[in-house]
């Protein structure tokens, strides 16, 4: 008999859940608002020589550049892993 009543609960719960909405359709009215209009205008076109010289002005390196460079050269790094039993330690180059 209990499992009957938790059954029938479940069922309700799930029937409840179900529901389907029931939408009411409301009217909306709208104003108009003083706006401005604006044209926004066309996007010119470059010329391949312009949009060259753009380009290699974007990838020549700049001052961030030159402070990475000082940091070049050859590293000592030690790393630790502690995955397991033992800790092992790997020195790279």
């Amino acid at each position: 008999m209990k499992t009957n009543y938790i059954y029938l609960s479940a069922l309700l719960i799930c029937l409840s859940a179900c529901k389907k909405e029931v939408k009411t359709e409301t009217e909306v009215t709208t104003t108009e608002k003083d706006t401005v209009k604006t044209e926004t205008p066309a996007p010119v076109a470059m010329d391949s020589a312009a949009m060259m010289k753009a380009w290699t002005e974007y990838a020549t390196p700049g001052e961030n550049h030159k402070m990475l460079a000082n940091e070049t050269g050859k590293w000592d790094e030690v790393m630790i892993s502690k995955m397991g039993l033992m800790p092992k330690k790997k020195k790279s180059r």
